[in-house]
């Protein structure tokens, strides 16, 4: 919901973008910054339009485990703001690549609950200057955001034997299958078609539905753009551009499993929150600020945590 860069592209884009715009207007016209587990760089970005705008002269890196290119793979419209952010793909939040004292502000966006709260805490006071503050949006178990996940990840898991059932009708069709086998894999992949429609049909909530119309209307697209009329063959050619687009639909929905998964057990409840902000102040940083974010008189989607580094020496 709040971590793709048009999460920014409106005004009045929701609370944690509110959070991020105030955490900057603190800064002066010369500053450091580092973005924990910065993904495609919502907050950097954020943070680089806002330095044009202003005439400000800021230094902004991300750092993500993961083997980002936001240059590469952001709308262009984002590409200018991608170009004044260093980013650092394959690094890890517990042991990046600066000097002692080097920033004057961390940020994290869904990302301290990802890791070792003990090790980021350290690093994160280990990089900021005296007087430095990091700031970061944690997932809560109770928010919607993770209460959306985890409608969209059962019906990500709904839609298995969809493709089960895509895969059947593209193997006998590229084979030496008969038709009555053809038109029998194309009717159990119907069937579950409809099943999946009828689910869709009877959730209460918009958003995580898009994932039992979308999936499945792919999975048709990429057999009827292959076979036009069910039972018909396939020639070598059209059964390895049909395979083709089954497996890379499957691989992305397969990594989009694993993000949501990977999410639910990243995020603490209310006592986990706790010993996470335990975590940052045993290693020496205070905490400044902390509140829930809502939507205006909605859900909860987050919980926000500002912490400084002391500025007198130990």
């Amino acid at each position: 919901m709040t971590s793709l860069p048009e999460a920014y592209d409106t005004p009045g884009a929701g609370p944690p973008a509110d959070f991020w715009r105030r955490e900057l207007a603190a800064l002066g016209g010369r500053a450091r910054i580092l973005d924990l587990g910065c993904g495609n760089g919502a907050v950097a970005l954020l943070a680089a339009e806002t330095a044009a705008a202003r005439g400000a002269r800021w230094e902004i890196h991300g750092v993500d485990r993961a083997s980002i290119d936001p240059l590469r793979s952001l709308p262009a419209r984002y590409r200018d703001a991608a170009a004044a952010v260093t980013f650092h793909p394959g690094t890890s939040m517990a042991r990046t690549p600066f000097d002692a004292g080097y920033f004057c502000l961390v940020t994290g966006q869904f990302a301290f609950e990802y890791g070792d709260p003990s090790l980021i805490a350290a690093e994160v006071r280990r990089v900021l200057r005296p007087g430095g503050r990091a700031a970061f949006v944690i997932h809560l178990q109770e928010s919607a955001v993770v209460s959306g996940a985890a409608v969209e990840l059962a019906h990500l898991r709904e839609t298995r034997e969809l493709f089960d059932a895509a895969r059947t009708v593209a193997a006998v069709s590229g084979g030496a299958a008969s038709l009555p086998a053809r038109l029998a894999a194309w009717n159990r992949f119907g069937r579950e078609f409809l099943r999946l429609e009828r689910l869709a049909d009877a959730q209460p909530e918009r958003r995580p539905v898009a994932t039992l119309r979308e999936v499945p209307a792919a999975l048709r697209d990429a057999l009827t753009g292959a076979i036009p009329e069910p039972g018909d063959p396939l020639g070598p050619a059209g059964a390895r551009d049909c395979g083709r687009a089954l497996a890379d639909l499957d691989g992305a929905l397969r990594a989009r499993e694993g993000r949501l998964a990977e999410l639910l057990a990243a995020a603490p409840d209310r006592a986990g929150l706790q010993r996470l902000l335990g975590e940052t102040a045993s290693r020496g940083l205070e905490v400044l600020a902390r509140a829930d974010l809502h939507d205006p008189g909605g859900p909860l989607l987050a919980h926000a945590v500002t912490v400084r580094r002391p500025r007198h020496p130990e």
